[in-house]
């Protein structure tokens, strides 16, 4: 599931492809790190990317709000996807 989907567009959407947070070319070591991947739609992962290229700044930007979603899915899949 692609949760950028689910939590920024309030969407259910299959992913199709895995997506780097921190790209392989700028740190080689994180490239098999889990918490540094993110399944997302061709869609979204074109829309980040494009996001990436507009600047410095946006890209940290959009990696620090795409690993809050990483870590927020994780701590809700720990404790069941419950309300409390």
């Amino acid at each position: 599931m692609d949760i950028y989907s689910w939590y920024v567009l309030g969407r259910i959407e299959v992913g199709a492809i895995v997506h780097h947070v921190i790209p392989i070319k700028d740190d080689y070591d994180r490239r098999f790190d889990i918490g540094n991947l993110i399944y997302l739609t061709y869609e979204n992962h074109t829309l980040i990317h494009q996001i990436y290229s507009q600047s410095a700044e946006r890209k940290a930007q959009m990696q620090q709000e795409l690993m809050k979603l990483i870590a927020h899915w994780n701590d809700e899949k720990s404790r069941g996807f419950s309300q409390g």
